[in-house]
């Protein structure tokens, strides 16, 4: 089961949110976009959708593909989602 998804407006982001999880000996997977499934084996997934520079819908569209596949993953527990966005709020937050 996966504990954690993080979604990433970009790679920086994304990477900087897994290394808080190697400190505690959790390795992370890291995926560059979104394929249409997630890795329900995975203790923490980030995915970095790269959408800080793209238009407001196209950046939506690409965080909701990820929440209903998310959601549709059968025999869910507890998960925690976390959208990682840039610290000066560049993109979309």
């Amino acid at each position: 089961m996966m504990n954690f998804l993080i979604i990433s407006d970009d790679l920086t982001g994304a990477t900087d949110s897994a290394a808080a999880f190697l400190t505690h000996g959790i390795h992370p997977r890291i995926s560059l976009g979104f394929k249409a499934n997630l890795n329900r084996q995975a203790a923490v997934e980030v995915i970095d959708l790269d959408v800080r520079e793209k238009q407001v819908e196209r950046a939506t569209q690409s965080v909701r593909k990820v929440l209903k596949a998310e959601s549709s993953i059968e025999g869910a527990e507890c998960r925690t989602l976390f959208l990682k966005i840039d610290s000066t709020l560049r993109g979309h937050v």
